[in-house]
């Protein structure tokens, strides 16, 4: 068993958090792909358009 104290955070898939704007981008373009409904797709476009805002910030 991993000690909480230097357990890295994990999402629901258990992948390892993004470290850049680009690589959340590229996860968060796997998910469209993935996801069928159109809310979802219209929420996880919104979600990209933010980190590229951020991004170029």
């Amino acid at each position: 068993m991993s000690d909480l104290k230097t357990a890295r955070p994990r999402n629901h898939l258990g992948e390892p958090a993004t470290k850049t704007p680009d690589e959340t981008i590229a996860r968060l373009k796997e998910k469209i792909s993935k996801n069928h409904g159109g809310a979802n797709r219209e929420r996880i476009q919104a979600q990209i358009s933010q980190e590229r805002a951020l991004k170029a910030s």
